[in-house]
């Protein structure tokens, strides 16, 4: 993805089941609800530390997601935001996170 993008929509790479992996640029601001529903075979995003928002249910059913770092800047965790990430072991919480 180019630099420059502030939004990624809502459901856009919903069921995208050969997704991976997926690098997301510094200009990041929102992630919006169900944005990567059901992507099966995502092992690995990195998040934009610019990253503001995560609506409910980005990641959820993304049951090959492993570990994730929460940026400085998100301030909560919406509902379902991991909902069947059987194997998400790793998550890294910031300083910033004001509600779970």
């Amino acid at each position: 993805m180019q630099d420059g993008l502030i939004r990624i929509c809502k459901e856009a790479f919903s069921g995208c089941t050969s997704l991976e992996n997926i690098n997301l640029p510094n200009s990041l601001k929102e992630i919006s609800e169900l944005a990567f529903f059901r992507c099966s075979s995502l092992k690995e995003i990195i998040l934009p530390e610019n990253l503001e928002i995560l609506y409910y249910g980005v990641f959820q059913e993304c049951g090959l997601l492993e570990k994730i770092n929460i940026p400085s800047k998100i301030s909560a965790l919406q509902l379902n935001l991991f909902a069947d990430c059987s194997r998400l072991k790793d998550v890294k919480l910031s300083n910033g996170l004001k509600e779970i």
